[in-house]
């Protein structure tokens, strides 16, 4: 049976695979550093489903009070299309609402059509656009 439950430090390993088998992996967002200081802040952003091992993870920025963008979540593959997607985030979306959130955000790639599908399934809207991520 899957469960769900904060990331713990000990669940890096895991989550890092995960991420890596989903081509999700990004040094400076998925580092142990970066997953530790995010969870220091508070240990509720950083999420994992796990059966005897992480099994399945997904991050959590809260944007102020009211708003919240849920990212990398992935499922290793071996365990997708068992519901265990669709849980974590009704999972995560419980602890954001808890805290006061309005709004819950994710950024897909809009040519990603079956992505797009999946996310509207499970109740969340399109802007329609096609946006890029910038950084420096």
């Amino acid at each position: 049976m899957i469960k769900f439950r904060n990331y713990l430090p000990e669940d890096y390993r895991y989550v890092k695979e995960i991420l890596q088998e989903a081509g999700l992996f990004y040094e400076s967002w998925h580092s142990e550093k970066n997953l530790s200081s995010m969870i220091k802040k508070d240990p509720e952003l950083v999420q994992v489903a796990f059966q005897d091992k992480v099994v399945g993870c997904m991050l959590i920025v809260p944007l102020g009070a009211k708003v919240a963008y849920f990212f990398s979540l992935a499922v290793k593959k071996e365990f997708r299309n068992q519901g265990i997607a669709t849980n974590l985030i009704k999972h995560a979306e419980e602890i954001m609402r808890k805290k006061g959130a309005s709004e819950l955000g994710l950024l897909v790639l809009s040519e990603n059509k079956e992505l797009v599908n999946f996310y509207k399934k499970r109740g969340f809207n399109t802007s329609g656009k096609n946006y890029f991520y910038m950084w420096k």
